[in-house]
């Protein structure tokens, strides 16, 4: 069998050195011991990655017993990476290095009442504004919306009964002359299934079930957030349920019917959603719509557990399980276990785009 050439080798190591830089300037001398390489091939891969622009000595040095070593680390004029956070209440962006830290960040609110051309501008000043107080490039982007997201060009639909009304927002080519490099965007509920598991990698099979002012899903299969041919996986704020006189309508309607509704609105009214779920017969009936949507889940994707997140997540738990254990497949309910799920997602996208670009830069001629 062929070895590897020596140029491929050499790639390898840069990469792995690079990988080890991501969390923090080190010493060569430890860049050797964690990867697992000479201190001679450590110091050679540095002074590859310094020549292409991509590392260079900090500044600092660690002292220890015998010589003092200096440290390396990602250049910090290389570059950040840009996530945009696209919310009912206002468009978030912050800016971040390799290892995640925040370099800057901003926040543009949104009127109660809002169109498309509002959000547009949000974002763009938004965006403005971290781009422009800092010296560092943009080089990646991620964006979250609270919007399905047309997997084909980035742009968001706009959906019957979407409570967030953004129209067909192209965040790509509003983000082109500030960004550099690839911008990637993905409905906020794939970027919260997205952090679970990267939180919980060892659960790579799941459905993840958001319920705030609008509903939400995704489906993880073998360790991926799927997005389907039209990026709709998951979009269950159309399947048909049983609503409260028993007839077949769209989960949507049957909060309408109830009353959950915020005036003159289809978003959820939470706190009234809340109180519905001390209520016998209207909890009874909102565990048995949701417990139809989780039946989509299991029937289609076959997960080994459904999260269930949002603001009444944990409101509607004992009614959806109850209604669940009546089925013929009831699936483990957990759940959520990070924090703001949809804004830790978008900004590991960022991270992660940025890290890209930066090896693609480490590897160029």
């Amino acid at each position: 069998m062929a070895s590897a050439s020596p140029d491929v080798l050499r790639a390898g190591t840069d990469q792995r050195v690079l990988e080890l830089l991501y969390d923090g300037p080190r010493s060569r001398a430890e860049l050797a011991a964690v990867g697992g390489i000479s201190k001679p091939t450590a110091s050679e891969s540095v002074r590859r990655l310094e020549t292409r622009g991509v590392v260079a000595e900090t500044g600092e040095r660690r002292h220890g017993v015998g010589r003092t070593a200096t440290l390396i680390g990602i250049r910090a004029d290389i570059g950040v990476g840009l996530a945009v956070s696209i919310e009912a209440g206002g468009v978030r962006a912050s800016t971040h290095t390799v290892s995640g830290e925040i370099v800057q960040e901003a926040e543009v609110t949104l009127p109660p009442t809002h169109g498309p051309r509002s959000v547009a501008g949000a974002l763009g000043k938004a965006v403005r504004a971290v781009a422009g107080s800092s010296d560092h490039p943009i080089c990646a982007a991620a964006v979250s919306a609270a919007d399905p997201v047309r997997r084909s060009d980035g742009r968001l639909v706009e959906l019957p009964d979407a409570p967030f009304l953004v129209g067909s927002l192209d965040a790509r080519r509003k983000l082109s002359p500030y960004v550099a490099g690839e911008v990637l965007v993905d409905n906020d509920v794939n970027w919260a299934a997205g952090a679970e598991l990267s939180a919980l990698p060892e659960r790579p099979d799941f459905g993840y079930l958001h319920l705030g002012s609008g509903l939400g899903g995704a489906v993880v299969s073998d360790g991926e957030v799927r997005r389907g041919h039209h990026g709709f996986v998951g979009e269950i704020a159309h399947v048909i349920v049983p609503g409260p006189s028993g007839l077949a309508m769209p989960i949507t309607d049957v909060f309408a019917e109830m009353g959950l509704r915020q005036p003159n609105s289809t978003a959820i009214d939470l706190n009234a959603v809340r109180r519905a779920f001390d209520d016998a017969p209207a909890s009874a009936v909102l565990g048995q719509a949701l417990a139809a949507v989780v039946g989509a889940f299991v029937a289609l994707a076959d997960p080994s557990e459904v999260i269930v997140a949002g603001p009444w997540g944990a409101a509607a738990l004992p009614s959806l399980a109850a209604a669940l254990s009546e089925g013929p497949r009831p699936a483990p309910l957990v759940a959520a276990t990070v924090t703001d799920a949809s804004a830790t997602g978008v900004r590991d996208g960022a991270v992660a785009g940025l890290r890209s670009w930066v090896s693609a830069v480490a590897a160029a001629d």
